[in-house]
């Protein structure tokens, strides 16, 4: 959803042209994933691996690989959002590309609100199914992570986004006009 919107809030920009993939509309956030949500994702696949998948499938408990490649599908659906924006904007589709990002995100509440037991429910596997996990507010190792990493994320995917809004919405001043250069 993030990529989406990142190419979504650059819209006017990326319609000037160029490779839009060598711009800071894509790297910007993209950097901003890369620092602070990938490694959150592997860390919590990797020490809360039956949480991550929700205990729908067992993963390898403490898997490395497993864990990279959980934070690789975060970067690759980062990626693939911008590039779905990209072609909205290329397109004329952008209020299309908004509605998706309204979509995506009430998707996500919808589904949040559906497993919200298996959300709140922090163990292993068989933990979940004998209904002795601990509560999510309960695990630090968990609560605190995510509260420092998604604040941080959120506050400069916003500013980011905010900028490339802004940036856009300036009327561009000719070469030569006062304040822009000769």
């Amino acid at each position: 959803m993030m990529g989406l919107w990142s190419a979504l809030a650059a819209e006017k920009q990326l319609r000037a042209g160029g490779n839009p993939f060598a711009k800071k509309y894509f790297w910007w956030p993209f950097a901003a994933t890369a620092v602070f949500f990938l490694p959150l994702g592997f860390y919590l696949a990797y020490r809360f691996s039956d949480w991550s998948l929700m205990y729908y499938v067992e993963p390898p408990s403490g898997n490395t690989l497993f864990s990279l490649f959980v934070a690789c599908v975060y970067a690759g659906a980062f990626a693939g959002g911008y590039r779905f924006g990209l072609s909205k904007v290329r397109l004329g589709q952008v209020k299309w590309g908004r509605v998706m990002v309204g979509l995506i995100a009430a998707g996500i509440g919808i589904f949040c609100l559906a497993t919200w037991n298996r959300l709140m429910n922090i163990g292993t596997m068989a933990e979940y199914q004998a209904g002795a996990g601990r509560p999510f507010a309960e695990v630090m190792g968990l609560l605190v992570p995510n509260v420092i990493v998604g604040s941080i994320y959120g506050a400069l995917m916003f500013l980011a986004l905010a900028h490339f809004h802004r940036e856009g919405r300036r009327p561009s001043r000719p070469v030569g006009s006062a304040g822009a250069p000769a």
